[in-house]
């Protein structure tokens, strides 16, 4: 029976902008996407007989509801697999916690099918694929750092971003994506990101303006929803951290090239938060497979 096991990266927006609203529902956006060193782990074998989802957190679905299966459903179809696929997740990344948990998770399942399977798939049908399953899936095929803009499916590989430190705090509570791009007007925004000083910054290996002008403008909608980010927004910058809030949310962050800085704040937040996390930007690119 063949095993492999796959490294699914959790992702943070080092910008996130919305520019319009489309006719079909969706909005436009330009965004920075970037993974960091915070991981689930995706075992995946074959075995004649049942598919089998499990997983180590009773939270997450196990049926045909949950992403990574509509992922290994997908290729099936398309590619005429037999049943017995068995899928475990182990489950480090929060759940709808704006860090692309599930459509990690999904982009790793594409991957390890297509290595279990010798299906031959480029990284371009794999992201064709992941974007019948969302917007972010594509992205997290492809991995490292990114810009991305139409909906989130427009991708252009940009240089490994200079290294720096990150601190994610999560509240304890999912925040739904859809509920936050509804909820979203467009003039109420006030204060975008400044995505080209980003881009420079990372061509030119600079943390520090990277970090200056980072951004999330559906934060007026999240804070709104749901007030308690601001208040932890506001910790996490009394800490002496640049504070945003990831994706949808409600996972906020704090940004430094200054570990220490961020393992200092990390023991003070983590006296009243559930879910606080030190990690770090990673360059490594996609999901990585290693047969076991």
């Amino acid at each position: 029976m063949k095993k492999l096991q796959v490294k699914a990266f959790a992702k943070i927006n080092l910008a996130l902008d919305v520019l319009s609203k489309r006719a079909d529902g969706y909005h436009e956006v330009k965004m920075v996407m970037q993974n960091i060193n915070l991981c689930d782990l995706i075992n995946i074998s074959y075995k004649e007989g049942d598919d089998l989802l499990t997983c180590n957190l009773n939270t997450v679905p196990l049926d045909e509801s949950n992403i990574a299966m509509k992922a290994w459903r997908l290729l099936q179809k398309a590619y005429r697999l037999p049943n017995g696929i068995q899928i475990h997740i182990e489950k480090t990344i929060p759940v709808a916690a704006g860090l692309a948990g599930g459509s990690t998770n999904a982009a790793a399942v594409l991957k390890g099918v297509n290595s279990l399977f010798c299906l031959g798939l480029t990284m371009d049908e794999m992201q064709n694929h992941g974007l019948k399953l969302g917007a972010d899936v594509p992205f997290s095929v492809l991995g490292g750092t990114a810009l991305a803009e139409g909906i989130g499916e427009k991708l252009t590989e940009l240089p490994v971003c200079p290294l720096f430190y990150v601190l994610a705090v999560n509240p304890g509570f999912p925040v739904p994506t859809p509920i936050v791009y509804q909820n979203l007007q467009l003039e109420a925004i006030r204060s975008r990101p400044n995505i080209n000083k980003i881009l420079n910054a990372i061509q030119g290996g600079d943390s520090e303006t990277v970090i200056a002008n980072t951004g999330n403008v559906l934060e007026y909608s999240s804070f709104k929803l749901y007030p308690v980010l601001t208040e932890l927004k506001a910790e996490i910058a009394a800490c002496g951290l640049k504070a945003m809030m990831s994706g949808s949310g409600g996972t906020m962050l704090g940004l430094s090239a200054d570990k220490e800085k961020i393992e200092l704040a990390a023991v003070k937040l983590k006296q009243k938060w559930p879910l606080v996390y030190t990690v770090a930007t990673t360059g490594q690119v996609g999901n990585i497979i290693m047969y076991i």
